[in-house]
């Protein structure tokens, strides 16, 4: 799994998303063999008409068919779907990786970033999930949905960032000052309109003296 990485680059976190999205699968998985059981009951407790009676097995065989083709169809697919997703946060970018048979990956280096949000609505504030609001330089918003722990995988990305080359964050336009200002994250401030700012503040410190 680690060949894709960049030379230098390294792995901080992988994960999936938070366990609670099957919560409607697992459901689906008690219910269906429940009404299942209770439609075997009555099946073996009705009286059928001598004419209707030969219906009385394949009538059952087409319930139990289709008992297999819902389970396969919300539940196994649900999982199955979660199985392959993976969120991964490396020194260098985030990647969500999903799908078996036909993946489809999404790559946001850090070095691109220009606003990071983190949301939690009540159950994920429950489970401590949420949501991860991703802008990247050609102003392309990328959601990550629960996340498992989003406030502290939040933390890290910042702290990744943080922890980039000059070289890199100088390309960008981003400073150190601003990396480590809460207030990006808070306000919902993109990086490059906060490394603006800071250098027109520059250029007026340095301009704004009246000439004699």
């Amino acid at each position: 799994m680690r060949s894709w990485l960049l030379p230098g680059e390294q792995m901080i976190v992988v994960s999936r998303p938070h366990a609670r999205v099957l919560f409607g699968s697992a459901l689906a998985v008690i219910l269906l063999p429940t009404v299942l059981g209770l439609v075997s009951a009555w099946f073996s407790r009705a009286r059928w008409s001598s004419g209707a009676e030969p219906w009385r097995v394949p009538v059952w065989v087409a319930l139990l068919i289709l008992a297999g083709v819902l389970i396969l169809l919300y539940p196994v697919r649900r999982y199955l779907q979660w199985l392959s997703t993976k969120i991964i946060l490396t020194s260098r970018r985030i990647v969500v990786r999903q799908g078996i048979l036909s993946r489809k990956h999404r790559d946001v280096p850090l070095s691109s970033l220009r606003a990071l949000d983190a949301r939690q609505r009540l159950l994920q504030r429950i489970s401590h999930s949420g949501n991860i609001t991703l802008v990247s330089g050609m102003n392309e918003t990328i959601i990550v949905r629960e996340v498992p722990e989003v406030m502290a995988f939040k933390s890290l990305v910042l702290d990744a960032i943080a922890e980039l080359p000059h070289s890199v964050l100088d390309s960008v336009g981003i400073n150190e000052t601003e990396l480590n200002g809460s207030e990006w994250v808070s306000q919902q401030v993109g990086l490059s309109q906060s490394g603006q700012s800071s250098r027109h503040h520059h250029g007026q410190e340095q301009h704004g003296h009246p000439r004699n």
